[in-house]
């Protein structure tokens, strides 16, 4: 297990997530895919990476964004930040 957000391999997480997403678009589910998708993906591919699910937070309150939401954290308050758009 990973306990640190700063020693995931990024690259690799983010090379799965896009084979994942690539595998929905295969399907014909392209038209389907949000951001929502995105961030299940990114979170099912992180917890095979070793993060576990606890360790992460969805649309998380961010004051600096006058009342905006980041997507995705690992390790709240003050981990990674995953912002997605899709």
């Amino acid at each position: 297990m990973v306990d640190d957000a700063a020693v995931v391999d990024w690259p690799g997480v983010w090379a799965a997530v896009a084979a994942r997403v690539a595998s929905h678009r295969a399907a014909g589910r392209g038209h389907l895919l949000t951001e929502d998708t995105v961030r299940l993906e990114t979170v099912l591919v992180l917890e095979q990476f070793g993060v576990a699910p606890g360790r992460l937070a969805a649309e998380v309150l961010a004051p600096e964004l006058a009342g905006g939401k980041l997507d995705l954290v690992v390790d709240p308050p003050g981990g990674a930040v995953v912002e997605l758009k899709y």
